[in-house]
């Protein structure tokens, strides 16, 4: 499964959250299929979130990423997404009744 296929499903949904802000940077998603930079900017996003963490936690976690193979990491995203959209997809459903 590429980039795009991984995160089709919840386009819509996101679409409706953001609207028109979106969907420039969906159709470069769809134009670059780029899942380098996806990983990338997911990672980013997911430091955002930890940045707030002591500087001991931040460099135990850097010098873990650092020693993982590619391959490992992309896996590992791959499982984070998956859990990600699971979450999604029960969120969704509680809201639909």
């Amino acid at each position: 499964m590429n980039a795009v296929e991984a995160t089709a499903g919840y386009e819509p949904w996101l679409r409706t959250q953001l609207g028109a802000v979106l969907e420039d940077d969906l159709a470069l998603k769809h134009e670059r299929s780029d899942e380098r930079h996806l990983l990338r900017a997911m990672g980013f996003e997911t430091a955002n979130v930890h940045r707030r963490s002591s500087a001991e936690a931040v460099a135990r976690v850097r010098a873990h990423a650092a020693g993982l193979a590619a391959a490992r990491l992309q896996a590992a995203v791959e499982q984070l997404t998956a859990v990600v959209e699971r979450d999604w997809r029960d969120w969704r459903a509680h809201q639909s009744g």
